[in-house]
C-alpha cells in the first residue's frame, strides 16, 4: 500500500529539484553595489515588470559557509515586477520583507544595517512565471525550501 507520506517523501525532492532548475543562477547582492555611483540594480533589468518568485539565500545561521534559504517572495500580487520587489529590500522604507525581518531579528530594528548585511552576504535567485502561477509556485517553494523567514 502506498501512503500519502510515501508520496510526499518522493514528491518533495522532485518538486525541489524542479524549482531549483527553474531558478536562475544566484546573483550575489554585493554585485548590486557600484562604489562611487548611484546604484541602478541593472543586473536585474531583465526582470523589470516580470511576474514570478524570488529566493534570498544566505549563510546558514548567519555565520557558516553552508547556505540556507532566508526568504521566498513573489511579485505577482502587485503591479511591481521582480526587480522592483527585490530592490525594496535595499532601498526605501516599505516593502522590504526580508530586510525588515532581519532588522527585527538580528540588527536591533536597524533596517539600514540589515540591508548592508544583505548586500555583503546574500544572493538572490529569480524565476519568471505566468501571471496566474506565481502564488502556487511560491507556496510550493516555501514548503520545500523552508525559508528562515516567512512573509
Amino acid at each position: 500500500m502506498l501512503s500519502m507520506k510515501d508520496v510526499q517523501a518522493v514528491t518533495r525532492p522532485v518538486i525541489r529539484a524542479l524549482i531549483e532548475k527553474k531558478f536562475g543562477t544566484p546573483i550575489a547582492c554585493s554585485k548590486f553595489e557600484q562604489p562611487g555611483k548611484e546604484n541602478t540594480y541593472s543586473r536585474l533589468d531583465l526582470y523589470s515588470r516580470k511576474k514570478g518568485i524570488y529566493r534570498f539565500i544566505g549563510p546558514k545561521d548567519f555565520i557558516g559557509p553552508e547556505e540556507e534559504t532566508l526568504y521566498i517572495g513573489t511579485s505577482g500580487y502587485r503591479a511591481q515586477g521582480l526587480k522592483e520587489r527585490v530592490i525594496q529590500n535595499f532601498t526605501g522604507s516599505s516593502g522590504g520583507t526580508l530586510r525588515d525581518k532581519l532588522a527585527e531579528d538580528r540588527f536591533g530594528c536597524n533596517k539600514e544595517e540589515a540591508a548592508n548585511w544583505m548586500l555583503k552576504c546574500v544572493s538572490v535567485q529569480l524565476v519568471e512565471t505566468p501571471d496566474d502561477e506565481h502564488g502556487e509556485l511560491e507556496r510550493l517553494a516555501i514548503e520545500v525550501f523552508e525559508p528562515r523567514y516567512k512573509g
